[in-house]
Order: C-alpha cells, then sequence, then structure tokens
C-alpha cells in the first residue's frame, strides 16, 4: 500500500465521517438514552418517556433544540480521525487478505465476500481499540446520568472513579459488535452494489452510481445492523454502569433476567435510523471523494 494511497483513503475516511456525524448525532445521542437501564430513573416522567418521542421531548424541555447535538465533539473526535483511519486499514487488509488467501487456500482466486468480510472486521477491530477512550467519554457526556459540564470533566472523573482500566470499559462488547458489523456490513454493501450494478446493465435504467451506493449502503447497514444491535446494548450498559455489568457474559445474564430478551434489542429502532443513513453518507462520499480525486488526477496527468 502507497504512502499516496493511504492518505487518499485517510482522508476521504475522515471527510465522509465528519459529514455523517455531524448530520446524526440526534440519532446516536437518542440510542444512547434509550439504551439506559430504564430503572435508574427515579423521577416517573422521565421513566415514561422512554420512547423516542417522549426521550426528544424531555431532551428538548432541559436543553433546547441544541441539545440534540449533546455529544457532537466527542463524536467528531473519534468518528472524524477513527473513520480515515478505518477507510485507510479497510484498504490495507484487503490487499493483504486478496494475497493471502489465494496462498492459504492454494486457489488461485479468493471469494470477494470472504476478503471483505475479513477486511472490514480486521480493519474495525483495530481502530476500535485506538478509538476506545474517545468512545467511553462520547457515551458518558450524551448520557443524562453523569450531568457532566465538558469533556474535560468526564475525562477527569472517568480516571478518577476507574483509572486507565475505565476508558476501555465494554472493550469486549465493542469489539464482538463492530467485527461482524464491519465484516457483515463490507461484504453486505460489495454485494448489494454488484446486484444493483448487473441489474441497471440489464435492465438499461441508468441509474447514477451515486445513488445505488447510496442504496447498498441503506440496505447493507440494515442487515449488518440487525443481526449485530445486542453487542451495542451491552457495549452501552458496560461503559455506563461498568459496576453493575462487569463482562459480557454477566450482562448478558442480568438483562435476560431483569428485561427479558427485548431487553437486548432496546434502541435498535433509533439505531436503525441512524446506523443504515450514516452507512450510506460515509458510503457515498467516500467513494465519490476518491472518484473525484482520481478523476481530477487523470485529468493533470493527461
Amino acid at each position: 500500500m502507497s504512502k499516496n494511497s493511504s492518505s487518499l483513503h485517510l482522508f476521504a475516511g475522515a471527510t465522509s465521517g465528519f459529514f455523517a456525524c455531524a448530520l446524526l448525532q440526534p440519532l446516536d445521542l437518542l440510542k444512547t438514552r434509550m439504551q439506559q437501564q430504564q430503572q435508574i430513573y427515579t423521577d416517573s416522567s422521565i421513566s415514561n418517556n422512554r420512547t423516542i418521542l417522549g426521550t426528544v421531548k424531555q431532551i428538548l424541555i432541559k436543553d433546547g433544540i441544541a441539545g440534540l447535538w449533546r455529544g457532537t465533539t466527542p463524536t467528531i473526535f473519534r468518528n472524524v480521525p477513527g473513520n480515515g483511519l478505518y477507510f485507510m486499514m479497510l484498504n490495507h487488509w484487503r490487499e493483504f487478505y486478496s494475497n493471502a488467501i489465494p496462498k492459504l487456500s492454494g486457489r488461485p482466486e479468493s471469494s470477494k465476500s470472504t476478503v471483505n468480510l475479513l477486511s472490514g472486521a480486521s480493519a474495525r477491530s483495530f481502530t476500535g481499540f485506538l478509538a476506545m477512550p474517545i468512545t467511553i467519554i462520547k457515551v458518558r457526556y450524551e448520557s443524562d446520568m453523569y450531568q457532566y459540564k465538558s469533556i474535560q470533566e468526564a475525562i477527569v472523573s472517568t480516571s478518577r472513579s476507574h483509572g486507565l482500566r475505565g476508558f476501555y470499559a465494554g472493550y469486549g462488547a465493542t469489539v464482538m459488535r463492530d467485527a461482524p458489523l464491519a465484516g457483515i456490513y463490507v461484504a453486505a454493501y460489495e454485494q448489494f452494489k454488484t446486484s444493483l450494478n448487473a441489474l441497471d446493465s440489464k435492465r438499461s435504467f441508468n441509474i447514477p452510481v451515486q445513488l445505488i451506493n447510496g442504496i447498498s449502503g441503506i440496505f447493507a447497514g440494515i442487515t449488518a445492523t440487525t443481526l449485530t444491535h445486542p453487542f451495542d446494548v451491552l457495549k452501552t450498559r458496560m461503559q455506563l454502569q461498568p459496576e453493575e455489568y462487569r463482562n459480557s457474559v454477566q450482562s448478558v445474564i442480568k438483562i435476560l433476567q431483569e428485561e427479558n430478551v427485548t431487553g437486548l434489542f432496546k434502541g435498535l429502532v433509533v439505531r436503525l435510523m441512524r446506523k443504515p443513513l450514516s452507512s450510506a453518507i460515509t458510503w457515498v462520499v467516500y467513494e465519490e471523494f476518491l472518484r473525484l480525486t482520481n478523476h481530477r488526477t487523470n485529468q493533470m496527468a493527461s
């Protein structure tokens, strides 16, 4: 992977990450609020409003319209460099697995779906570890459990309460969510895109490439998000209440005992509203950035 290629994918990913998090932060905030354990609330007027509309109403009453974008700063700090690094590593792992799998399997051609699945999982696991401390601060800052007035306060409080380990609470659940999510997403995205391009070519619809990328991103996002959502719930609980939710196995048992299986799918509707849109925006901007950059480079070369 050349330095120029790495930089291009880094900047394209960072740009797409900025647009996605700036536009969709309210949905991320709602997901965090709705995944909080309902029993922690002593105010019945709040606990009875754990619906989407009820949660929005509580935020607007308390913080106004700007409250819907609470946590945007740590989201940008996490998503912009994290997204850039993810796409750079995704490109790297695609090259690696494309060369490694044929050698290991003895087959001249590797399966594109397998390459995409492994590449997405590897890239997300690596970048997730690096971004974990920012993720912790983001989730706690978005939550109304801690009432932090600044990001600095959130960092100091987490450090004092749990030390360095506190900045990696829920990492196991995060990896169990993000690795398969990213792998399934990348494989599904490329498969949907291939199918739509084939359909477009066969029927001569002349669908714009941006629309094909967007539709592929939405369907891939729905597929991957639904399959991995229980791990997102575990991650959020472990990051917000590490004393009560100590590890993934104990957390699953606790949620099933207290809330039944539905507890593992809290916030899914909001996440389905956000994640497919986020994925579509991210990949459309990313691929358009690469396309325009390559087109400009070819023009300059000619």
